[in-house]
């Protein structure tokens, strides 16, 4: 897949200006620094009568389903996760997903209709629309693709912030790319058109829900250790991290003055928490992080097993041992919470 000023002008000025005219100057052109996007996630369901389980009259629909890729199916759609892309100077936005989510039945007409790696534009002015590669198929016959299908388009969208948005309708090109799929008596393009039945307001799209910014955390061990799991009795090691997908518009908080960066419990399920840094086994603080991009690096001091405060802690019992991070200080936001587990051995 291929993503003013209003100047009053003086007495002697606006007298002047009835001789002559100056000729007129453009706005000027606001721009802004490119960026990148990274981790972006987006739940949609395409429509209820595609991914509501629980609707008797769409299970036509619904009997088979198959996702590949990085998607799973979330309470209200699908999920895509790691949508990669970039935000341009003149603010227009292209997300990739490497996913695909395929629809249909076994036993009434036998098709299925697959969307795969569906693409997220946004343009400067928030008008949205989500293409894919869009494959049909009905009993034996081959399966037809067409490639870069626009599927839905929407307004209210953003460029560098969460949103959700809800399309009017299904967009012409997805519908014409269904309309040559027929068999066992229907077309295909009619789950997602009006026909007049009582289903019509299930074949409506659904929500598209953007999460432009998704923290992540990615811990890379040293080489002498097993990636996955490093030996709990191994002496104390440093690990590199890297940070995806933190907003950096949190820091037009005044509250929020850096991020920590720890190594320990789980400060989301654990007594250390947000607050007491000291209950770690070690802290970083990071004045500067992350950058205009969301993202930082850095480094860290790990152990698998370790006491502090006479508390003794090890990453094969019970406690989730792994880097964390949130806003400093006192945990001014949410925002910036993350945390990647890493797995001991004995």
């Amino acid at each position: 897949m291929s993503r003013k000023f209003i100047a009053v002008p003086s007495v002697a000025a606006l007298a002047a200006s009835l001789l002559w005219a100056a000729p007129a100057q453009a706005d000027p052109v606001v721009t802004q620094e490119a960026a990148t996007v990274t981790n972006a996630s987006m739940t949609w369901p395409v429509n209820a009568c595609a991914f509501d389980l629980d609707l008797p009259a769409c299970t036509s629909l619904t009997e088979r389903q198959a996702l590949i890729g990085d998607v799973t199916r979330g309470e209200t759609g699908w999920v895509f996760t790691g949508g990669d892309g970039a935000v341009t100077e003149s603010g227009e936005m292209t997300v990739t997903w490497d996913a695909a989510v395929q629809i249909g039945n076994t036993t009434r007409g036998n098709y299925t209709i697959t969307f795969t790696d569906p693409v997220l534009t946004v343009d400067a002015a928030g008008a949205g629309s989500v293409t894919a590669d869009v494959t049909s198929q009905i009993g034996a016959q081959p399966p037809v693709t067409t490639a870069d299908v626009t599927v839905v388009e929407f307004d209210g969208a953003s460029t560098d912030a969460d949103f959700e948005s809800t399309p009017s309708e299904f967009a012409a090109p997805f519908i014409d790319a269904l309309s040559g799929a027929s068999g066992a008596g229907f077309s295909l393009s009619s789950w997602f058109t009006p026909t007049g039945s009582s289903l019509d307001p299930l074949k409506v799209p659904g929500a598209v829900d953007v999460d432009r910014w998704v923290p992540t955390l990615t811990v890379t061990l040293p080489k002498r250790f097993d990636e996955r799991n490093p030996r709990v009795k191994a002496k104390r090691f440093m690990v590199s991290v890297v940070g995806t997908g933190f907003d950096p518009a949190v820091k037009a908080n005044p509250a929020v003055q850096g991020m920590y960066l720890v190594f320990g419990t789980n400060p989301a399920t654990t007594e250390n928490g947000y607050t007491n840094i000291d209950g770690y086994f070690r802290a970083r603080y990071m004045p500067m992080a992350p950058d205009a991009n969301g993202e930082f690096a850095n480094n860290i001091q790990v152990r698998g097993v370790y006491t502090k405060d006479g508390e003794r802690f090890n990453g094969r019992f019970g406690e989730n041992l792994g880097v964390a991070t949130w806003a400093a200080h006192r945990h001014a936001s949410t925002e910036w919470d993350a945390f990647t587990r890493i797995r001991f051995r004995k």
